[in-house]
This record gives structure tokens, sequence and C-alpha cells, in this order.
């Protein structure tokens, strides 16, 4: 009985594992902000090694990311040669859309795939 739960629990690991890089391999590409109220309509940009850029009217900076069980995404930039976060966003692919939602202020944003 051990071993049956031994083994669902690996094949349930391996699941999320996929899953996790199946999303990950969902966000990569370019993503341009819309909608947003204070008219700062950004970019990020995704790429498969775990690095992200992210562009804004003022400057771009660099930085990494992962794709987190529960559709959280956990990143991280470094702008001026200062550290900013982790910080840790739920997110939902729908198509060419992507939504993040920041866990600790709740706003949302919403970014359309770049052709």
């Amino acid at each position: 009985m051990k071993q049956i739960g031994k083994k669902l629990a690996l094949a349930f690991a391996a699941f999320a594992m996929l899953m996790s890089c199946s999303e990950k391999e969902s966000l990569v590409g370019k993503w341009q902000q819309y909608g947003a109220a204070d008219g700062e309509n950004g970019t990020f940009e995704f790429f498969g090694d775990g690095k992200l850029k992210l562009t804004t009217k003022e400057n771009t900076v660099a930085g990494s990311y992962s794709v987190l069980e529960g559709n959280s995404l956990k990143w991280e930039i470094e702008e001026r040669g200062q550290k900013i976060g982790p910080l840790v966003e739920s997110f939902t692919l729908a198509g060419d859309e992507l939504s993040l939602k920041n866990s600790v202020s709740g706003k949302s944003r919403t970014y359309r795939r770049a052709k």
C-alpha cells in the first residue's frame, strides 16, 4: 500500500513539473500591456531560459522569472544595480492574452502577445 502512495506522489510531482514547464513555454515571447489606467503600457519579454526584459517608457531592465504551482509567476529585476523582488503574481493565459494580478495590491494588468 505504501508503494502505491509513493508512486502516486511521484506521478503527481512529475505531472506538476510538466505542467509548469508547459506554462513557462506558453509565456515565452513578447507581451504588450494595454488598457492601463495611468497610460503606462509597458512590455514584458519572457525567454525560454528563465530570463526576462521589462520595458517602460522610462527604461528597460533585465531580470529572471519562474513559474510556480497554482499559476503563479515569480520574477525579479535589477535596476540601477539594485535588485527588486522577488515579486509573486498570479497569472492566467487565454490564447494571446496574459493577465497578471499582484498578490499584495490585488491590482491586475493585461497584456497581449506582440505579433
